[in-house]
């Protein structure tokens, strides 16, 4: 029997340490945010600015862990830290936003700095979160807050400045059963859809020049991933009829 809880103490605490170390190992920038059932895309990068790119971070300081949520030059962290993080949840015993000039990312700081992370500024604020592997080692980090509302972020850039926006075409929207894409001498080597919480929910196959079967799906938001050749990438969001 002693062995078997010691066992079982031992896997848990692996799989704590390995959400924790997901966490820590990965710098994640935000893609977009669900607040009170509004969805807000986040362009990658914000403001034409290609060093700039709105996130969070958690990294080891000498008695746990700290967090950082960063917009510009302003940035929302855990004044009475450390920060706990456990398998699903991290709370911030103090949650703060500095109080730097914020133009021209105002509205951005004031939904993600303000209301995803900082919320009600109460003192022992706990989050949901979840990683969700891709493929090609991309992850997804879905934040939930005590609120409900939903930040969801990747280890990887989402920009659709890398892609112009005029050269793709993809309708109807709303859709039934049947989308269509059409891109101007951009050649589309891989789709992937994702629900509005940031879940993996299927690859699709491509064939060049024929509509892409989405019957399967519930009616409902998505977000379409289009990865077109030399890795770049197209965010769309759609609904489902």
């Amino acid at each position: 029997m002693k062995k078997i809880v010691l066992l079982t103490l031992v896997l848990l605490f692996s799989i704590q340490s390995s959400a924790q170390q997901e966490l820590i190992d990965n710098n994640w920038t935000l893609h977009y945010m669900i607040i009170d059932g509004v969805t807000y895309d986040v362009t990658q990068p914000t403001g034409g600015d290609p060093d700039y790119h709105p996130g969070i971070d958690f990294f080891e300081i000498t008695n746990g862990y700290q967090v950082n949520g960063i917009i510009h030059f302003n940035y929302f962290f855990d004044s009475e830290g450390p920060t706990i993080i456990g398998t699903d949840t991290f709370t911030v015993n103090t949650p703060s936003v500095t109080l730097g000039d914020c133009f021209p990312y105002c509205e951005l700081e004031g939904r993600y700095l303000s209301t995803i992370l900082a919320g009600d500024f109460i003192q022992n604020r706990t989050y949901g979160y979840e990683i969700v592997d891709g493929s090609n080692n991309d992850k997804t980090l879905i934040i939930t807050t005590p609120e409900g509302n939903t930040a969801v972020h990747g280890n990887y850039i989402l920009s659709t400045n890398e892609v112009d926006k005029e050269q793709i075409s993809i309708y109807p929207n709303p859709v039934e059963n049947m989308l269509n894409i059409s891109s101007k001498e951009l050649a589309v080597e891989g789709l992937r859809i994702f629900s509005v919480l940031g879940e993996d929910i299927s690859a699709v196959k491509i064939h060049e020049g024929n509509p892409i079967d989405i019957s399967f799906l519930k009616s409902g938001i998505y977000f379409m991933e289009i990865t077109f050749q030399d890795n770049k990438k197209y965010m769309h969001k759609f609904i489902k009829q």
